[in-house]
């Protein structure tokens, strides 16, 4: 439900910002604007995956009483995490772009120093929060993984698929936290 309504109101932006805009706005305005529904976007896309990936590591504490319901959180997790990776290259090529344009105008003495330096840091202290947040949803779905290859191990058949998912969830959201790493 919460994603419904994001998208609702992410699409109501969309359609009264695109109303809003003047025909003279720079590029770098109009990927600001863009560049901040994006950050909100990946931002809430990340705290959910922190929210999801906890209730992972609780399913790992618990001993996976309840395969279904593992495997119900695992794929609702997964589905959250192909959203990420859809949305991430996008806001930071946004994020790249608005930065080189705004050196570009610096040069062209349309914009001072000051600007690229604040925006600068705007995207680099997102971009770090971004990293730590990727970064311990990675360690609670490595701990999942772990302890559900234990468990398998340990004859639970019944966690041989969450187990090869929870793996391929742990490694992606480290390859999203060293796209980003790669970038600061």
């Amino acid at each position: 439900m919460r994603i419904v309504a994001s998208v609702i109101l992410l699409g109501l932006s969309f359609l009264i910002s695109g109303c809003t805009n003047s025909p003279d706005t720079t590029f770098a305005t109009r990927n600001a604007e863009v560049d901040f529904d994006l950050q909100s976007i990946v931002r809430t896309q990340s705290n959910d995956m922190l929210s999801l990936t906890s209730d992972l590591k609780n399913h790992a504490i618990s001993g996976f009483r309840s395969a279904k319901k593992l495997d119900r959180d695992l794929e609702k997790t997964v589905i959250h995490m192909d959203q990420l990776h859809m949305n991430l290259p996008a806001l930071l090529a946004a994020q790249d772009m608005e930065l080189a344009e705004l050196r570009d105008m610096i040069n062209k003495g349309m914009a001072d120093q000051n600007a690229l330096t604040l925006r600068a840091q705007e995207v680099q202290t997102y971009r770090k929060s971004l990293v730590g947040s990727l970064d311990a949803s990675a360690k609670r779905a490595n701990i999942t993984a772990i302890s559900l290859e234990s468990n398998y191990a340990t004859g639970r058949a019944d966690l041989a698929s969450p187990t090869h998912t929870a793996q391929d969830l742990a490694r992606d959201l480290r390859a999203a936290r060293t796209m980003i790493e790669m970038q600061l």
